[in-house]
C-alpha cells in the first residue's frame, strides 16, 4: 500500500517524500531489562521525490490576504 510521507518541524520547515512509498522493512532493538530505550527503525521504498520548503523562504509567494 502506497503511504504518503511528511514532515514538520516545529520552526515550520516541511519535507515531502512525495505520496508512493512502500513499507519495506521495521527492525526493532534494545529495551533491556535495565530499562534500556527501544529502537524501531521503519524503511520505506519510493520514487525519487523530494521537496523542502520553509514559510519564510523568499522564493516562495505569501498567501493572498
Amino acid at each position: 500500500m502506497d503511504e504518503q510521507i511528511t514532515i514538520q518541524c516545529e520552526e515550520g520547515t516541511l519535507v515531502n517524500v512525495g505520496p508512493r512509498n512502500k513499507l519495506s522493512s521495521v527492525t526493532y532493538g534494545g529495551g533491556d531489562a535495565g530499562g534500556g530505550n527501544v529502537t524501531v527503525t521503519y524503511s520505506y521504498s519510493g520514487f525519487n521525490v523530494l521537496s523542502v520548503a520553509h514559510p519564510e523562504d523568499p522564493s516562495i509567494p505569501a498567501p493572498p490576504g
